[in-house]
């Protein structure tokens, strides 16, 4: 368990490869030096990983410097967003010829700002808000060629859209209609995030996925074993349970590719049992979710983060390592651009 300004956070992530080459999905975590703000983040690459790779790595770290992250949340998303296109785009250019996409990646990113939270995506990695009761409370929509506004934005940037062996796609090529990178059709595939505020107060969990879970599972079945977070703390686990501290990578018993937990170091690991339990818990539902997808079959590489949020704004906010910490999953890159 982790405090976040006046809000505590238990989070664990799940990646399975699919029946892809190599594995092109990311995911990140970072927390502000001062504890009051953090990043949570899944990149789905396509065309190799070399995109996922590089918002992995410098996205969430451009945001929580910004001066005016305070003051201008969904500003500083924005330009975020931007400039680490132009950055990829620029260091990708010579390898993209015009006829060529290049490498890119969809992006789904939470910042956590007690009491609010800010949900920035592009491409159709998913962000799913629920309460106790199950309900969704807000959701991102994917971002595709098929929908009719984004259908039209890429008409009106110039682009074309075209439909390959039954999927439409972007230039007849591109299976989503915003995404990082792509810097040979870059002049109709942009980088501009959908941000929405969310009140804390409103929601109990929230999920970060990449779409190999929701070609296959849907949002309200996602939400249902979401809701299940809550009720970790009154049931005594019969499980053996690890500590929260997610440095150690873990193996999925599913034989999924997962790498590092993706937790941020305590100074002291709790030996509190309700803490365990709600991170045991967290676990369950990220390794379940990817299960659960593996099970109907998806062939695209799964990657989840699953987080359980509480106010508590009269606790202590002593006792966290204030450093960010990035999960990794370490596989290399392919050409496929689903």
């Amino acid at each position: 368990m982790h405090r976040v300004g006046d809000s505590d956070v238990i989070f664990d992530a799940s990646t399975v490869q699919g029946d892809r080459q190599t594995m092109e999905d990311r995911w990140n975590v970072s927390l502000h030096e001062d504890g009051r703000a953090a990043v949570f983040a899944i990149f789905d690459g396509h065309g190799g990983a070399q995109v996922s790779s590089y918002l992995m790595e410098n996205l969430s770290q451009k945001i929580l410097r910004d001066r005016e992250l305070k003051a201008d949340p969904v500003g500083v998303l924005k330009r975020s967003f931007g400039a680490c296109d132009d950055e990829i785009v620029t260091k990708h250019e010579e390898s993209n010829p015009k006829r060529y996409p290049g490498p890119g990646s969809t992006a789904v990113v939470v910042l956590v700002m007690p009491p609010k939270a800010f949900v920035a995506h592009v491409g159709d990695s998913r962000a799913i808000f629920v309460n106790s009761e199950g309900q969704i409370i807000f959701q991102t929509k994917d971002q595709r060629p098929d929908c009719p506004l984004e259908h039209s934005r890429i008409l009106k940037l110039g682009g074309t859209v075209r439909t390959v062996r039954g999927v439409v796609r972007a230039s007849g090529i591109l299976a989503v209609s915003r995404a990082f990178g792509n810097g040979g059709i870059k002049y109709c595939i942009k980088a501009d995030p959908d941000v929405k505020e969310i009140n804390l107060s409103d929601i109990s969990s929230f999920v970060l996925c990449s779409d190999g879970l929701t070609d296959v599972v849907s949002s309200t079945k996602i939400a249902e074993l979401l809701s299940g977070t809550r009720r970790s703390l009154s049931i005594r686990s019969t499980e053996r349970t690890d500590t929260c501290d997610g440095h150690q990578g873990r193996k999925n018993t599913r034989s999924s590719k997962r790498t590092q937990a993706g937790e941020l170091k305590s100074t002291e690991v709790s030996q509190d049992l309700n803490m365990n339990l709600a991170c045991s818990n967290v676990r369950r539902i990220a390794n379940a979710l990817t299960g659960l997808a593996k099970q109907r079959q998806s062939t695209d590489n799964i990657s989840v983060v699953v987080l359980n949020v509480h106010s508590n704004r009269e606790a202590e906010s002593d006792g966290v390592d204030t450093h960010g910490t990035d999960g990794v999953d370490t596989h290399r890159t392919s050409t496929e651009y689903d």
